[in-house]
């Protein structure tokens, strides 16, 4: 007793590399657009953030999470006053040639 799991993410993961990130966004930070040959998971630890892709923007705080295709162009920005932290989780899939 005295147990409480709570599961954050379940993925079934075959040929394929995980890359586990933690990133600190100074406020007003800012960067390019990007993309990535990944599935991304990110785990907002502390602050507040807006992720930007193409055709939409999502606004995440700590607590909340978003998993997404990082094929899709994309970027975040520290929309807060203070330092925000995020848990990043790459799902690199393996490519055959």
């Amino acid at each position: 007793m005295g147990f409480l799991y709570q599961r954050i993410l379940t993925k079934s993961i075959k040929n394929s590399t995980v890359d586990i990130v933690l990133l600190e966004l100074e406020p007003d930070a800012t960067r390019p657009m990007v993309t990535t040959e990944a599935f991304e998971y990110k785990y907002i630890l502390a602050g507040n953030i807006k992720y930007i892709f193409d055709d939409q923007e999502i606004e995440l705080s700590a607590g909340d999470s978003l998993l997404f295709d990082g094929r899709l162009s994309h970027t975040p920005r520290n929309i807060g006053k203070d330092k925000a932290i995020m848990l990043i989780i790459y799902f690199f899939e393996e490519t055959r040639a």
